[in-house]
């Protein structure tokens, strides 16, 4: 397979089940203006000789690699101002920066936004905005595509690349990437190179953007950090890799109405599309949001005291119980602690009183501060 496009469906369902839950160079930030056709607001790198040096390919010929002249055209139109079009139309630059985490050296090579870039998704509306980034292996050893690609290696979802919205968490819409996204790459010269398509981020310049890339499919909150008191989400450090460029967008192209209605229009849709729960289903789920988990009894029999192994996880299973039956949760103690808790409710069901009535049981989780272990138990809400 040489490359493949496919919608970001899919990536955006797959991110919601999972939540509980220096060389890159920007060469041209460039205002909107009649100097050019297609005018936009972009952010590239420029230099042909900087590519060489490197050996990365420029941002237009990639998108011409993987068969996007119309993107092509406007990374390269971008490229080809004089300096006093340049200096007319408000252009900035940065010095290059690569970030390498984990296995894997990250590389951003361009980013544009424009209209009639709608090439990669057809219904999509609107100006969109492309990105190209290389992801090469950090020791070196070059990707081959005829492995790569197999069936049941990490092939084209190997990595998840998309622009982050300042003050926004990446999943409810932070990630626009999810949102009516799509993406293609290809291996060339060893080298994964990526093009992404999205929604317009000019409009959210004046907030702030990045661009975030990690393993995986998807959003992962374990790569990634997102800080409410700042509204910016960082890089963590974890079992893959995972790198947060800041794009210097002058706050000028910001467009404060065009965001606030694209936010509307997310919650509209997140509500209009959202299908109606069965009556067991939404009984367990208001049941479980109005127990009272501060005022349970613990189930009897179900008290266990577990020592995180050597990755700090830990297992508890139950067998057996009257009106519950069996189960059990596994959890890393390093992830538990991330909430800044330390008792967790976690997991749980319903259960059927005599009376014909409901109510829900959960697993309790309490570090035990003295020696690091944890109480793991079963509780069910006084209330409910």
């Amino acid at each position: 397979m040489n490359n493949e496009v496919w919608s970001s469906d899919r990536i955006k369902e797959l991110t919601m089940a999972k939540l509980p839950k220096k060389s890159l160079q920007y060469s041209k930030i460039v205002r909107r203006a009649s100097v050019i056709a297609a005018a936009a607001a972009v952010l590239t790198l420029s230099g042909i000789g900087v590519y060489a040096a490197v050996t990365y390919l420029s941002p237009s010929d990639v998108a011409t690699e993987l068969n996007y002249p119309e993107v092509a055209r406007q990374f390269e139109m971008q490229t080809s101002f004089t300096e006093s079009e340049a200096d007319t139309v408000g252009a900035a630059t940065a010095e290059p920066e690569s970030i390498t985490s984990g296995d894997y050296t990250f590389t951003l090579l361009g980013v544009t936004s424009g209209a009639d870039l709608t090439v990669m998704r057809e219904d999509a509306e609107a100006e969109r905005t492309y990105a190209v980034v290389a992801i090469e292996n950090a020791d070196g050893t070059p990707f081959d595509k005829e492995t790569h690609y197999e069936p049941g290696n990490i092939g084209i979802h190997g990595f998840f690349v998309s622009p982050l919205i300042h003050g926004r968490e990446p999943w409810k819409g932070g990630a626009i990437a999810g949102l009516g996204g799509a993406a293609t790459e290809r291996i060339i010269d060893g080298k994964i190179y990526r093009l992404i398509d999205c929604e317009n981020i000019e409009i959210f310049a004046d907030t702030g953007v990045s661009l975030a890339i990690s393993t995986g499919a998807f959003f992962n909150t374990e790569a990634f950090d997102y800080n409410p008191e700042t509204g910016l989400t960082t890089a963590k450090d974890f079992d893959g890799a995972s790198a947060v460029f800041e794009l210097p967008l002058d706050p000028a192209l910001g467009d404060p109405a065009a965001a606030a209605l694209f936010w509307e229009n997310f919650e509209h849709k997140a509500t209009e599309t959202a299908p109606e729960l069965p009556p067991d289903i939404a009984r367990l789920e208001s049941n479980y949001t109005n127990a009272d988990w501060e005022d349970v009894t613990v189930v009897e029999g179900t008290t266990q005291i577990l020592t995180p192994d050597e990755n700090g996880q830990i297992t508890y299973s139950y067998e057996n119980v009257p009106g519950i039956g069996g189960g059990g949760q596994t959890a890393k103690l390093r992830d538990l602690l991330s909430s800044g808790n330390t008792s967790w409710i976690t997991g749980g069901g319903e259960v059927t009183n005599e009376d014909g009535t409901y109510t829900v049981y959960a697993i309790r989780l309490t570090l035990n501060t003295t020696d690091g272990t944890v109480t793991a138990e079963l509780v069910i809400p006084n209330n409910i």
